[in-house]
C-alpha cells in the first residue's frame, strides 16, 4: 500500500510537468489588419487547421475576406534561424566573389557585386513551412494539415496578412557587367521559380522550373522545363551572369531566387 501511495504521489507530482512539457503557443500577427497581436496556447499536439480556426475566432464576416490566405504562412524560430543561415551563406558566397575580381582589378564587377550583397542583407525575409494556407482544403488535406507541437518547436508565428506583398524586382541593374542578360528568375508566391531565357538566341527555350519542397522547406526540387505563367509571378530576379560567377558559384543565383520567395513587405510585429 506504501508503495502504491508512493507512486500516485509521484505521479501527481509529474503530470503537471508532463502538461507543460507537451504545450506550445502560437503568436498570431494580422498585417493589414485592424486587429492586435494575439498569443494562443495549446495542451497538447494540434492539427493546423485548428490553430486557423482559434486564429480567426472573433474576427468579423469582412475581416475573414479581407485575408489574403494565399500569403500565409506559419513560421518557428528555429525554421526562421535556418532561413537567416542560408542568407549568410549567400553573402559568404557573394564576399569571395568579390575578392575574386578585386584581385583582378574588375571594378565594376565589384561594384555590381557588392550592392547586390547589400540588397540581400536588407531583404525582409520571413520563412514559413507552408507558402499559403487554403483553410477550406485543410480538413480534407492531410499533407497540407501538418500537427503543430511541441516536440518540433514550443514556439509558433502565424501570419495573416490583409495586404498583398507588392511585386519586386530584385538584383543588378540590367545593363551592369556583373548582370545576366540571358535570363531572369521569375519567383512566384507558391515558392514556384524559373529560370527564364531572354537573350537573342535563347529566348525560343523553355524555363528551367524549380518547386520548394514540401517536406524540407527553405529548399528546392527541380520540375524540369516549363512555361510559369505571368499571373503567378510575384518578383523578377536580375542575377548575375555566367562569367561573373565563374565554375564553382554556378549555384549561386538559384540560391539567391530561394531567398527571394521569403521576402515580404509587409511587418511581423
Amino acid at each position: 500500500m506504501n508503495r502504491c501511495l508512493t507512486w500516485l504521489m509521484v505521479f501527481a507530482a509529474i503530470l503537471p510537468l508532463w502538461g507543460q512539457a507537451q504545450s506550445f503557443k502560437v503568436t498570431v500577427h494580422y498585417p493589414g489588419l485592424e486587429r492586435a497581436s494575439q498569443e494562443l496556447l495549446f495542451e497538447q499536439p494540434t492539427r493546423l487547421a485548428d490553430v486557423v480556426q482559434a486564429a480567426v475566432a472573433g474576427l468579423d464576416k469582412l475581416a475573414l475576406t479581407q485575408i489574403r490566405w494565399s500569403n500565409a504562412k506559419i513560421n518557428t524560430p528555429e525554421l526562421q534561424q535556418q532561413l537567416q543561415q542560408q542568407r549568410q551563406g549567400v553573402l559568404t558566397q557573394l564576399r569571395e566573389l568579390l575578392e575574386y575580381w578585386e584581385k583582378r582589378q574588375q571594378y565594376a564587377m565589384v561594384n555590381g557585386i557588392k550592392r547586390l550583397a547589400d540588397d540581400i542583407r536588407r531583404w525582409p525575409l520571413t520563412a514559413t513551412y507552408q507558402l499559403g494556407i487554403a483553410p477550406d482544403l485543410l480538413r480534407t488535406r492531410l499533407d497540407d494539415n501538418v500537427l503543430l507541437s511541441n516536440a518540433l518547436s514550443p514556439s509558433y508565428t502565424l501570419i495573416l496578412p490583409a495586404v498583398e506583398p507588392e511585386a519586386q524586382r530584385l538584383g543588378l541593374a540590367a545593363d551592369e557587367p556583373a548582370a545576366d542578360g540571358l535570363h531572369r528568375w521569375a519567383i512566384a508566391a507558391n515558392g514556384e521559380i524559373a529560370e527564364v531565357a531572354i537573350g537573342y538566341y535563347n529566348q525560343a527555350l523553355a524555363s528551367d522550373c524549380y518547386a520548394v519542397a514540401r517536406r524540407t522547406p527553405l529548399s528546392l526540387v527541380s520540375t524540369g522545363p516549363c512555361h510559369l505563367s505571368a499571373s503567378v509571378q510575384a518578383h523578377s530576379l536580375v542575377g548575375l551572369s555566367y562569367r561573373a560567377r565563374t565554375g564553382r558559384f554556378a549555384e549561386l543565383n538559384k540560391d539567391i531566387a530561394v531567398l527571394a520567395v521569403y521576402l515580404t513587405r509587409y511587418s511581423n510585429d
